[in-house]
C-alpha cells in the first residue's frame, strides 16, 4: 500500500471541496468527496469483486485472449499472471504492474480496522472479507485524508484484474453534456462499473445513476 504525492490544492478539505480531480472546484458531499467520486469507489469495489471471481475460470493457459505471441519454452501449466495477482508476494513498482490484489485490499481492510478498534479476524482473509469491512466503513472512509490513495489503488487493483480476465475496457456512451465556465465539457461519458448503468465523465467526473439515465437521454437527445 503506497503513498502517492498529493493532487495539487488538495489537501484538508476546509473549503468543502472534493480533493480529486475536477475540470473546476466541485462541492464535497461525502467527508473529502464529491457524490461522483465516493460512488466510485463502491463502483471499484464491486469490479474487483466480480472480477477476481472470475479467475478460476481464466487461469488455464489460452482462456482468454491475452496471448502476447508464440514462445519456444514450453508453456506454463497455469496463467502466471493470474498467480500473481493472487500471491501476496507480488511487488508492483510502477502503475500498471500487476498488483497483488487480495494483500492491496487485506492492507487496506487492516488499516480501517485499526485505526477504528475493531476486532482482528480470526479466519484467514478473503477477498469477500477484506472488501465487505471497506464497503461497510465507506462513510468514514471518505472522510480520512488518505482516501485519495485509497481510491487510486482501488483503481490500479480493478484495471489489472480487468487485464488479466480479458476484459475490453469501457465503452463510450457518448459526450458529456454539461457546460463549464470555460465552455462545452470535452468529455465523454463511460459506464461506471462492468454490468452496471451509471456513468461518470472521464473528464469533469459529473456522475449519472441508473435514476438519471432517462434524464440524461433528454439533455443529450436536446444537443
Amino acid at each position: 500500500m503506497g503513498r502517492r504525492p498529493p493532487v495539487p490544492g488538495a489537501g484538508v478539505n476546509d473549503d468543502h471541496r472534493c480533493i480529486l480531480r475536477h475540470d473546476k472546484p466541485t462541492r464535497a458531499t461525502h467527508g473529502h468527496l464529491c457524490a461522483g467520486h465516493a460512488q466510485r469507489i463502491l463502483d471499484t469495489l464491486d469490479q474487483i469483486a466480480d472480477w477476481w471471481a472470475m479467475l478460476d475460470e481464466v487461469i488455464e493457459p489460452g482462456s482468454t485472449q491475452n496471448a502476447r505471441g508464440r514462445r519456444i519454452d514450453a508453456p506454463a501449466p497455469l496463467r502466471l499472471d493470474v498467480v500473481a495477482v493472487r500471491d501476496h508476494r507480488t511487488i508492483a513498482i510502477t502503475d500498471g504492474d500487476l498488483m497483488p490484489v487480495l494483500a492491496v485490499i487485506g492492507e487496506w481492510a487492516r488499516l480501517v480496522r485499526e485505526d477504528r478498534h475493531l476486532d482482528a479476524p480470526t479466519t484467514p482473509a478473503t477477498l469477500t472479507s477484506e472488501a465487505s469491512v471497506l464497503r461497510a466503513h465507506h462513510e468514514w472512509i471518505v472522510t480520512q485524508d488518505w482516501v485519495d490513495d485509497y481510491l487510486h489503488e482501488l483503481g490500479a487493483c480493478a484495471r489489472c484484474l480487468r487485464n488479466v480476465v480479458g476484459i475490453q475496457g469501457p465503452i463510450s456512451v457518448g459526450p458529456c453534456p454539461l457546460h463549464h465556465d470555460t465552455g462545452p465539457c470535452p468529455g465523454r461519458l463511460y459506464q461506471d462499473r462492468w454490468g452496471g448503468l451509471g456513468v461518470s465523465c472521464n473528464h469533469c467526473h459529473a456522475h449519472w445513476d441508473d435514476h438519471d439515465l432517462r434524464r440524461l437521454g433528454l439533455v443529450i437527445g436536446g444537443n
